[in-house]
């Protein structure tokens, strides 16, 4: 695996609640979108009727990109056998959030992870994160768990990724949380540099899309009583983001004021949509 790559082959997956469309005797709808974490867009959507078919919906979604050469990110809720094989079936790479949805698995990466420790030899990134008020350490180590036993049904699985998370508030750095652990599946070998970056720009797809999506569109509040209309203005949102993020490239202009700039000026609308 050639390490001085950049992270440009990212494919974030996460799925949002489209929580205006919840209605007394219906769950709201619920979209998983495919983003590429290198340019900030969205290359594929698949809705579906509520969260719990999330895990239906990735496979579909999966099915319809491109996936070869490039390293698929998802939370724990994607981290299912069937759409790991897919995943290596398309030759593609994965990391996914490992939680107790797979007890056996995860015990048995947390007994290797103990017995194994923390070391130089293992180490892959130690940072801090100095920003909204409070201090974060993250440390990063690789495992090999390609000798499992309970990962042989997990297709190409090889490596297991330990993240150690401490932080403390500016205004208090005295009260210091508990170290919390997570740990993450991959294909890629454990020794693999480009991993902490991989899980950590994983969240971009948060903070970049589903926040831009509620503060600046409002699609939490947009209520609509009818599905249809529902899904089609969740999916003219998307649309709209990815326009707006190819067309208009003008620097120190916010995403904010780049929305708001083709209803102020019908020539630059026109530009934006040629």
């Amino acid at each position: 695996m050639d390490n001085s790559k950049n992270d440009n082959d990212q494919i974030a997956v996460d799925g949002k609640s489209l929580r205006g469309s919840k209605r007394l005797n219906s769950k709201c709808l619920h979209s998983v979108s495919a983003w590429r974490h290198e340019n900030g867009l969205i290359i594929g959507e698949e809705q579906v009727d509520s969260k719990s078919n999330e895990i239906t919906a990735i496979p579909i979604l999966l099915d319809s990109l491109n996936i070869k050469n490039n390293t698929i990110t998802i939370d724990a809720a994607g981290c299912q056998k069937n759409i790991v094989s897919q995943i290596i079936g398309k030759k593609g790479n994965y990391v996914l959030g490992l939680k107790r949805n797979h007890p056996k698995l995860y015990d048995a990466v947390k007994q290797l992870v103990k017995a194994t420790g923390e070391s130089d030899k293992n180490r892959l990134k130690d940072g801090f994160d100095d920003s909204h008020g409070r201090c974060v350490r993250r440390r990063y180590f690789g495992y090999d768990v390609s000798k499992l036993p309970e990962i042989e049904e997990w297709s190409g699985a090889k490596t297991v990724v330990a993240v150690e998370t401490i932080s403390s508030k500016d205004n208090d750095p005295k009260r210091t949380r508990a170290a919390e652990w997570r740990y993450f599946l991959s294909n890629h070998r454990h020794l693999d540099n480009r991993l902490p970056g991989y899980i950590r720009n994983h969240w971009s797809i948060e903070n970049k899309l589903h926040w831009v999506l509620d503060v600046h569109m409002k699609e939490d509040a947009d209520q609509k009583s009818e599905r249809n209309s529902a899904r089609s203005f969740s999916l003219i949102k998307r649309i709209v983001l990815n326009i707006v993020k190819t067309k208009d490239t003008t620097p120190k202009r916010s995403l904010k004021r780049k929305l708001k700039h083709p209803a102020w000026d019908d020539e630059h609308l026109l530009k934006m949509l040629s």
